[in-house]
């Protein structure tokens, strides 16, 4: 019994963490940093102000933007 229910907990923990994943942003053009911290970017055609609230970068962010290569 003690097994199964294992088995069951890591599987919905598998499962939850697999739906929690960030939103990736190809195409991703016009980046603003100073002093090596983002301030804007424009992605779609819609410029993200990070000091507006628009979008918050960080660890907890939703969006990643992934390594070019």
């Amino acid at each position: 019994m003690s097994k199964n229910l294992l088995c069951l907990t890591l599987f919905a923990v598998v499962v939850m963490a697999a739906a929690a994943g960030a939103d990736t942003l190809i195409g991703l053009a016009d980046v603003t940093e100073v002093d090596g911290a983002i301030v804007s970017f424009r992605y779609d055609g819609t410029e993200y102000v990070v000091e507006d609230g628009t979008v918050s970068l960080g660890t907890t962010t939703r969006w990643y933007v992934p390594a070019s290569g």
